[in-house]
């Protein structure tokens, strides 16, 4: 048997060598033939804005000071005698008029004390009547003591002729000087008491002065056990009830003037200037406060003639146009509208970045700009801010959205603004300008 030729055994090998290379072929072309889809060049993301266009105005700013309600009347009443209260009419909170009775004490006490002031007066009144009439008859007895005096001298005289005549003795010449001598001291007795008249006059009235004066002070003490109204307005405050013992000086009542509420708030240095120049020419600064929900209108009426040097301020006073909703000792939100800055710049909150930093469009890019703060103020579409700045200019369009990744040369497109926003920023440019 005869083994296989060496050309057929590789002939199965060379034909598979040639069906791959076949097949190689076939897919280097359907590779080669695959038709390459366009290249789409990347696009520049533009973020969607909302503009203002800048114009300076003159424009008020406004300033938001934390204020408190205060009194320039409120009277704190105290007792004047030892009492007990027996009643008390009005509570806390109420309203009194001028004489209304507050309070009553027992005047038990009180009325004993002023009836012995009184008999004190009624007495020193009768002692200064009596030593007039006392004076009259001083001034009548002082002639005759001077009659006697001269008659006890005549007697004298003819005692001594007598004596020296031998005719009397020596016994009665004796005794005749003797009631010239008792008669002259009973002149001398009543000359000073007509004399010292004067000074015991003084005392007396001074004496009754003295008295007077009690009698006053015990006719208020006894006036206090009714103790009325001084002022209307109402009790902030009662410190006693019926049953209690009061003494001297003890507080009893706290009552609050009508129309006697203010605000004091406190005003930065920065604008104490302007505030002193709107009081001195005698303009109106306003002001309104929010109380439990509702608009209190203010007025500006003086400023403290002493700063805190505690704090960086003055503190201003206004006066409530009306009092109602304003609660003594109550902290309270004031705004006050500033003198008009000239040619400032506005713009809401949202264009703001950081405390100095608004952005503006240029060739279709943000560019940032410094700004100064000069305020705000609110319209009704909420709070602006006031600002100048030497890197702006009027006509420039301001950024108003609020962009996270805003940096300088960010490529943005405006939004296009509709009627009913081209008519708001009017309404808001014609109440700028006025």
């Amino acid at each position: 048997m005869s083994s296989p030729s060496p050309r057929k055994s590789r002939a199965p090998l060379l034909i598979g060598l040639a069906c791959l290379a076949i097949t190689a072929t076939l897919i280097y072309w359907l590779i080669s033939s695959k038709p390459t889809p366009p290249v789409k060049e990347s696009q520049e993301t533009a973020w969607l804005v909302d503009t203002e266009t800048l114009e300076p105005r003159n424009i008020a700013p406004e300033l938001t000071l934390l204020g408190t309600v205060q009194s320039n009347g409120l009277a704190l009443i105290s007792s004047r005698i030892n009492a007990d209260v027996l009643e008390t009419p009005f509570l806390v909170g109420s309203a009194v008029e001028a004489g209304d009775i507050l309070l009553r004490l027992e005047p038990t006490d009180a009325r004993a004390t002023l009836s012995q002031r009184e008999a004190d007066v009624q007495d020193l009144k009768a002692r200064i009547a009596e030593e007039k009439l006392r004076q009259e008859s001083d001034l009548n007895s002082l002639e005759t003591e001077k009659q006697l005096v001269a008659l006890a001298e005549k007697s004298l005289n003819r005692q001594n002729q007598l004596t020296r005549s031998k005719v009397s003795s020596e016994e009665r010449r004796d005794t005749a000087e003797t009631a010239l001598a008792q008669q002259k001291l009973a002149l001398a007795n009543r000359s000073l008491s007509v004399a010292n008249h004067r000074n015991r006059l003084a005392q007396l009235e001074a004496q009754l002065k003295r008295a007077e004066a009690l009698l006053k002070l015990a006719e208020l003490d006894f006036a206090q056990t009714e103790l009325e109204a001084p002022f209307a307005g109402r009790i902030t405050a009662l410190h006693t009830a019926p049953g209690n013992r009061v003494r001297i000086g003890d507080r009893l009542i706290e009552l609050l003037a009508e129309n006697s509420l203010e605000v004091v708030a406190q005003v930065p240095n920065r604008w104490v200037g302007a505030l002193q120049d709107t009081l001195r020419n005698d303009q109106e600064a306003g002001a309104y406060a929010d109380v439990f929900g509702r608009r209190v209108p203010l007025s500006l009426e003086r400023l403290a003639a002493s700063a805190n040097e505690r704090t960086a301020g003055v503190n201003a006073f206004f006066s409530a146009q009306e009092e109602a909703g304003l609660i003594l000792g109550k902290s309270i939100n004031v705004t006050l509208e500033l003198p008009a800055l000239p040619g400032v710049f506005s713009a809401p909150q949202s264009a703001l970045y950081g405390d100095d930093r608004i952005f503006v469009v240029e060739e279709e890019r943000l560019k940032p700009a410094r700004i100064e703060r000069q305020g705000r103020y609110r319209t009704a579409d909420g709070e602006r801010l006031l600002f100048t700045s030497d890197e702006l200019q009027a006509g420039q369009l301001l950024v108003t959205t609020q962009l996270p990744n805003a940096v300088s040369g960010l490529k943005v497109r405006l939004r296009e603004s509709t009627p009913e926003t081209q008519t708001a920023g009017a309404a808001e440019t014609a109440g700028e300008d006025q």
